[in-house]
């Protein structure tokens, strides 16, 4: 476990005082080994100190996808509320936000989910009596969106979530409260009818666990 965490950023005199006398580590010659490497470490000046610390904790790094997060459309705060289509993007590395491409289509209220490194997004709507069934698409490796085949119900407020190789969308509201369960199937770019709900609900909070959707 230990070789998993990141020492360096935990407060030297825990790793004395906590790490350093619990008797799983003091039991252990390699778990010792680390803790003594990570301590001589920190002992060293940082102007003495190598670029690479000589200690065998590996520095863990994302994948494939990039550690961003993800502010998409929505309504402004002014008094106007203006619906948006703004895509922005956070990187909590180097605490910047930038702007990526917006929106094919100014939206709020709509479903989201990632699936494959790509962010998909549900409905929604623009007015009142403007509620959208497109889907579109976001790709971070080139930047773009995509438009991809529209939900077969239009609807606002519905809960989004990937379940294996699908996207589930649930319930909403169109005028009406929706039971509907509509499944999106990336792969072939076509959609499935779902089980509907036995309770008609929107913004409803959406999770998975064990393949199953609660």
């Amino acid at each position: 476990i230990l070789k998993c965490l990141r020492l360096l950023a935990l407060n030297p005199s825990f790793l004395v005082v906590e790490l350093g006398r619990h008797p799983l580590v003091r039991e252990d010659k390699q778990s010792r080994e680390i803790l003594d490497e990570v301590k001589d470490y920190l002992l060293v000046p940082n102007l003495e100190r190598s670029t690479q610390p000589p200690f065998s904790a590996e520095l863990r790094h994302c994948g494939d996808l990039p550690c961003l997060i993800y502010a998409i459309g929505g309504a402004s705060s002014d008094a106007e509320g203006n619906v948006l289509s703004k895509c922005e993007v956070y990187d909590p590395a180097r605490r910047k936000w930038s702007q990526a491409e917006p929106l094919p289509t100014v939206r709020k209220e709509f479903g989201a989910a990632v699936f494959n490194g790509k962010i998909y997004v549900f409905g929604g709507h623009c007015e009142p009596e403007n509620i959208l069934n497109t889907v579109d698409m976001y790709d971070y490796v080139p930047g773009v969106w995509t438009s991809v085949t529209p939900m077969p119900t239009a609807r606002f407020s519905v809960s989004v979530a990937a379940v294996n190789d699908r996207l589930y969308v649930c319930g909403g509201e169109n005028g009406a409260m929706l039971g509907i369960v509509e499944v999106f199937c990336p792969e072939n770019n076509c959609w499935e009818p779902g089980v509907p709900m036995l309770t008609p609900r929107s913004r409803a909070a959406i999770g998975v666990l064990g393949g199953c959707l609660y």
